[in-house]
């Protein structure tokens, strides 16, 4: 079978349409799946293991030409079936021209009638049970007449990309700014951005993103604050992902970097001035936070407007810097502290641990290394979702699989601690931890029993009692954390030094056990008494 998916609107649409990408990659595994963008845009879906191949459409000089050349190419081509997610007229000819047996379309595009499967777009789509569709979830209507959970979209990084973001900054921890936007009521005004920079501690980087055409405005914001790097026109859709990743917050309009942020699943704080989330394009990372101005003045509509009809602009004057910003600065002194310190005592019912956050595989390896002829008893990988533990690990039992499907339901960040390195699908960033269980060199039948007797044999499950938890984690340096001492079998403490309080489950061969209650343990009680049950 072969699929076109058309959508050649601007970059974040295309980013949102990967989405799609993926979900007919799930319901159709042996088919060939292509995407026509608008050129331009082919760089964010190239290296997609999911697609085939890239037609790109130029909205340029002699589109006209050009639309009814690319016409009869797709009709060459012979597609079953084609998915288009716009709904004007250029895209529809194009859906009708390719002849497929079958093309699905939303009811407002004005080739609705040749589609064989139509879905109503309604910009917003408030749903019976409250809240409103997303824009993946709209376009997932073209695959099927039911409202699923958005899917977050894909972007396929390579190394490439990555060493060029991280070349820019180092080693230092940064924030990431793209204070501009195609549409000029849809961007946070310029003095609100230089304040929110202002007050960024110096010991963190400020990195500025965006387009060419953004230089002149990053540079005066680069301006207002020592140390901030402009790197507006330097990096392409993908190498700027790839920094907002390891970032540790992002601050975006409502505008397309916001969508690249939620393809990485970075930590973003989205500003929305003359547009609303409700429209269907807010943020879709697990740790995500939205401004929004209590003085819709401007157009309301899908992109804002090119100026404020009202004249004062106060749907983005009004929202203030401590607003954008939250509670981020207490978090990063306290993750700031904590790097600083590198190691944190940890009090036990029966002992003094040691814990440590650490931000890559030199720093786990160092600290290993450290360690004179002990192991830890726990290794602990902090995860954001099941599908990074599932991505990681392989052969996980039973029971932990069906703790980890049924986690989904709750605000849970997984904490799995020292599997045997033989369960795991090693990637670079994992390779310190199989350093560790093997740093010894082993001669003898002997030797080599006690070196599997010191293999960290357990799994946790950690419930933030506040979100505010894991973002200090993976602020301070996750995603590895480190214990070390005796008495973890015991119940921990109920707080320690006023840290909030949070849910420690351990699993051993024996079942689950409670190490430590939090506010959610009520929730988790079932599944530990059984959790074949649940």
């Amino acid at each position: 079978m072969k699929i076109l998916l058309i959508q050649t609107a601007f970059p974040g649409d295309v980013v949102l349409a990967t989405s799609l990408v993926a979900e007919l990659s799930d319901r159709f595994p042996t088919a060939v799946i292509d995407i026509l963008v608008r050129k331009g845009c082919e760089e964010i879906v190239a290296d997609n293991p999911r697609v085939s191949r890239v037609w790109t459409w130029n909205k340029g000089k002699g589109r006209h030409a050009a639309l009814l050349a690319l016409g009869e190419e797709l009709r060459k081509h012979g597609y079953d079936r084609v998915y288009n997610l716009q709904r004007f007229f250029s895209s529809g000819y194009l859906s009708w021209r390719s002849g497929a047996p079958f093309r699905s379309g939303f009811s407002e595009n004005p080739f609705a009638f040749s589609f064989h499967h139509k879905a109503l777009h309604r910009i917003p789509h408030p749903l019976k049970e409250g809240g409103y569709l997303h824009e993946v979830q709209r376009n997932r209507l073209l695959l099927e007449d039911k409202v699923y959970p958005p899917r977050k979209p894909e972007l396929w990084i390579g190394p490439g990309d990555e060493e060029k973001a991280m070349s820019m900054v180092g080693s230092q921890p940064y924030v990431v700014l793209a204070p501009a936007s195609q549409w000029f009521t849809k961007q946070w005004h310029e003095e609100g951005w230089a304040e929110l920079i202002r007050n960024i501690p110096d010991s963190i980087v400020v990195c500025l993103i965006g387009g060419k055409e953004d230089r002149a405005l990053c540079q005066r914001l680069a301006n207002s604050r020592p140390g901030s790097i402009n790197l507006s026109g330097s990096l392409s859709f993908k190498q700027s992902a790839a920094l907002m990743k390891r970032a540790w917050r992002v601050y975006v309009n409502d505008s397309a970097p916001l969508h690249l942020a939620s393809a990485v699943d970075a930590p973003v704080t989205a500003v929305f001035c003359a547009t609303r989330p409700e429209l269907g394009f807010g943020p879709l990372s697990h740790d995500s936070r939205v401004v929004i101005s209590e003085h819709p003045c401007c157009s309301p509509g899908l992109h804002g407007a090119q100026r404020c009809k009202s004249g004062h602009f106060l749907c983005s004057k009004g929202i203030d810097a401590q607003e954008v910003l939250g509670d981020d600065p207490t978090i990063w002194s306290a993750a700031l502290a904590l790097r600083d310190s590198e190691v944190e005592t940890l009090q036990t019912m029966s002992g003094i641990g040691q814990i440590a956050l650490l931000s890559n595989s030199e720093a786990v390896e160092r600290l290993l290394k450290g360690i004179d002829n002990e192991y830890a008893d726990t290794v602990c990988l902090f995860f954001s979702s099941v599908e990074e533990v599932q991505q990681t690990f392989i052969n996980l039992p039973s029971q932990v699989m069906r703790i980890l499907d049924k986690s989904e339901r709750l605000p849970v960040s997984l904490l799995l601690s020292g599997l045997k390195t033989s369960q795991m699908a090693l990637s670079a960033g994992l390779t310190a931890i199989a350093h560790s269980n093997r740093h010894h060199d082993v001669e003898s039948a002997v030797d080599a029993q006690t070196e599997r007797h010191r293999l960290p044999t357990e799994l946790a499950l950690r419930v933030p009692f506040t979100p505010a938890l894991r973002t200090l984690i993976r602020c301070a340096g996750g995603p590895l954390v480190y214990v070390h001492g005796k008495g973890m079998k015991k119940e921990l403490n109920a707080e320690h030094n006023g840290r909030p309080n949070v849910t420690l489950i351990r699993w051993t061969e024996e079942g689950f056990f409670t190490l430590r209650k939090g506010p959610d343990a009520g929730q988790l009680k079932p599944w530990v008494d059984d959790p074949l049950s649940v």
